[in-house]
This record gives structure tokens, C-alpha cells and sequence, in this order.
């Protein structure tokens, strides 16, 4: 069976050629014609093209001479290790798993992730709060800004200073791993490092003491009901929670992180990383070209209208 679509061969195209000698010899016309117009045009639009590249190059000189050069500083953290995780060690020392979940629940015992409360907390109120006690954050906030002439960053509430490290402070995974990179930009590396370890800090110590508090507050409501039962066994699995509730509430007060723990201290890198220079440069350039050739174009289509 033949195949309806089929191959012209280079001795078929010179024999469609031999049978059509003026089509062929009109369409290579055509096509020689536009790109002998196109070079024609060209030729003729070079000097605005050319304007057009050292306008650009110009204005990129300038805003570079008023940007203000950034540097961006960065925070290695990981998940810290569990020092607070009571209900997984009572369940394998008692095996009346339901009696001892109950009283788990009543004591406020969960398995809640440390870390994601982190992840949230770190540019809430309740940080910003305590980052606006510090006069000289607040004095370098107000110095970071995209270019010279522009004002800088007024803070004066918590809410503004929550915001703030909402949209400058970033959190990412890195490679699909516990770690997570906190990245800050600032003008100031050294308050740049600066900043990113106040923020963990203030953010990892809010979350121990509302871990202290609660392990105080379940370790006074266990007391309260060792007191009042008599049942041995239930005695038995309270005694279990209060010790545990004691050694988590010893454990928490240890000098070390409690809910994200520091792989890489904060630094900045070596050189200012905003504006990049040639970027901008070979990007202001095609821009000013473009312009310049568009410009010939709707000055050509004015006159001939």
C-alpha cells in the first residue's frame, strides 16, 4: 500500500523546478526582495537602534550609581531534638494504653511539632514585639531601601514590624530536607546576621517558656489529682506523668535550642549581591535598542501616513 504522504527527493524537486521555472523564479524573487527591504531598513534604522543602546546603557549607569547595594544574609536551621515528649516514653512503660491516654489528654500531653510552631512564630507580633524593645533595630530598619532617594522603612508598631519580617525575613526547605535556609537582604551584612539571630532566638526562647509553662501548669493539675484518687492503678499511671512532666520541665531549662536548632551560624555572603551590575547593564541595553527601533518604526509609519 502506498503512503499518502510523500518525500520530494532533490532530482524531483529540480524536475518540479524544470516544470514550474517562473513560480520558483518568482517566489526566490519575493523572498530576496523582503530581506533585501529588511537590511535596507535596518541600515536605515542603526543610528536610532544605536541611540536608542546608549540611552539605556545611560540610564542603567545612573539608577546604579542610586541603587543602594544589598547583602543578603542567611540562617541554617534544622528541627531541634525532643526533649518534651512525654507521651511516647510513658506508652511503652505502662501497657493500659487506654487509661493512660486518658489521662495523657487530660494533662495536656501532645506530640505538637515544635518546629512549625517556629515556622509561624518567628514573624508573629509576639517576636516583633520584643525586636522593637531593641533601639538600634529599629534605627537600621529604617536604612533599608532599593535606592538612595527613596525613604526608609518606618517601624513603630508591632503589627509593622511583624509585616516587615513577613515580607523581607523568608523561611525555605532546602532540598526537600529538614533543613530550612532564613534569608534576610539589608544594606548592613553585619546587622543582617545580626537580625536573623535575634529572630531565632527571641522566636526559640518564646517557645521554651510556653513549653515551661504548660509542663508547671500539668505538673500542678497531676498533683492536684494524685491527691484525690485511690485507685492504685490510676495512682500508678499519674505518678508516671508527673515524673515525666518534672524531668521534661528540668530538661527544657538546659542551655540549648528548644524548638530549631542552628546548623550554620548566621553570615553574610562576601559582596553585595543587589543591584548585579552587568544584569542590569546588558538589560538596559536590549531595552534601549528595542526602543530605539521601535521609535524609527512609528516615526517611518508617521510620515507615511
Amino acid at each position: 500500500m502506498k503512503s499518502p504522504f510523500k518525500i520530494a527527493l532533490p532530482q524531483e524537486q529540480d524536475n518540479q523546478r524544470s516544470r514550474h521555472p517562473y513560480l520558483y523564479s518568482a517566489f526566490q524573487g519575493a523572498s530576496l526582495s523582503r530581506i533585501h527591504q529588511w537590511l535596507s531598513d535596518f541600515r536605515v534604522a542603526l543610528p536610532f537602534i544605536a541611540w536608542g543602546a546608549l540611552a539605556g546603557v545611560a540610564v542603567a549607569f545612573i539608577l546604579l550609581l542610586v541603587a543602594q547595594p544589598t547583602t543578603r544574609a542567611s540562617l541554617l536551621i534544622a528541627p531541634a531534638e525532643k526533649i518534651d515528649d512525654s507521651s511516647a516514653s510513658l506508652i511503652g512503660k505502662d501497657k493500659n494504653l487506654a487509661l493512660l491516654n486518658l489521662f495523657a489528654q487530660r494533662a495536656g500531653v501532645g506530640t505538637y511539632s515544635q518546629f512549625q510552631y517556629f515556622q509561624s512564630l518567628y514573624k508573629s507580633p509576639e517576636v516583633a514585639a520584643i525586636l522593637l524593645k531593641n533601639p538600634q533595630i529599629k534605627t537600621m530598619i529604617a536604612l533599608d531601601r532599593r535606592f538612595r532617594f527613596l525613604p526608609g522603612t518606618a517601624i513603630q508598631t508591632p503589627a509593622q514590624m511583624a509585616y516587615y519580617i513577613d515580607k523581607h525575613v523568608t523561611l525555605r526547605p532546602q532540598n526537600l530536607s529538614l533543613v530550612h535556609s532564613m534569608e534576610y537582604w539589608h544594606p548592613d551584612p553585619a546587622f543582617a546576621v545580626y537580625f536573623l539571630s535575634q529572630i531565632h532566638h527571641i522566636a526559640d526562647h518564646i517557645i521554651r517558656e510556653k513549653a515551661q509553662s504548660r509542663a508547671t501548669q500539668r505538673s500542678a493539675y497531676l498533683r492536684y489529682k494524685l491527691d484525690e484518687v485511690k485507685n492504685p492503678d490510676h495512682r500508678k499511671v499519674l505518678a508516671q506523668l508527673l515524673e515525666e512532666q518534672e524531668r521534661a520541665l528540668m530538661l527544657s531549662a538546659i542551655d540549648q535550642p528548644f524548638s530549631a536548632q542552628t546548623i550554620q551560624k548566621s553570615s553574610a555572603f562576601y559582596k553585595p549581591e543587589w543591584p548585579n551590575k552587568s544584569v542590569w547593564i546588558v538589560l538596559f541595553f536590549l531595552l534601549g535598542a528595542g526602543a530605539g527601533y521601535l521609535f524609527y518604526n512609528l516615526r517611518h509609519l508617521y510620515r507615511d501616513g
